[in-house]
C-alpha cells in the first residue's frame, strides 16, 4: 500500500479554502435550482487510499449517501469529493 502524502498545516488550510470556495457557488446554484436554502459546513481536508474512502464515508454519514467527484490533475492530481446523506 503507498503512504497517503502528508500535508501541512498551512497546505491543508490552503485546500479546505478552495474546497470551500467552490462548494459555496455550487450551493448557490443548487439553491437556485431547488428554490430552498442549501446549508453546508466547513470542508475538511483528508489525504487517504483509495481503498479507505468507502469505508471512512460509511462510519462517517448514515446511508444512503449522495456524491459528486470531481477529478483534479496538473501539479496537484487526485479526486476531490463532496459527499452527503440522501435525505439531506
Amino acid at each position: 500500500m503507498i503512504a497517503a502524502p502528508m500535508l501541512s498545516e498551512l497546505e491543508r488550510d490552503a485546500l479546505a479554502e478552495l474546497g470551500n470556495i467552490g462548494i459555496g457557488r455550487a450551493s448557490t446554484a443548487l439553491g437556485r435550482m431547488l428554490g430552498g436554502l442549501v446549508t453546508l459546513s466547513v470542508p475538511s481536508v483528508e489525504m487517504v487510499p483509495l481503498a479507505d474512502v468507502a469505508g471512512l464515508l460509511d462510519r462517517a454519514l448514515t446511508p444512503p449517501l449522495v456524491g459528486i467527484s470531481e477529478t483534479l490533475g496538473g501539479l496537484f492530481a487526485g479526486c476531490a469529493l463532496l459527499v452527503f446523506p440522501q435525505a439531506g
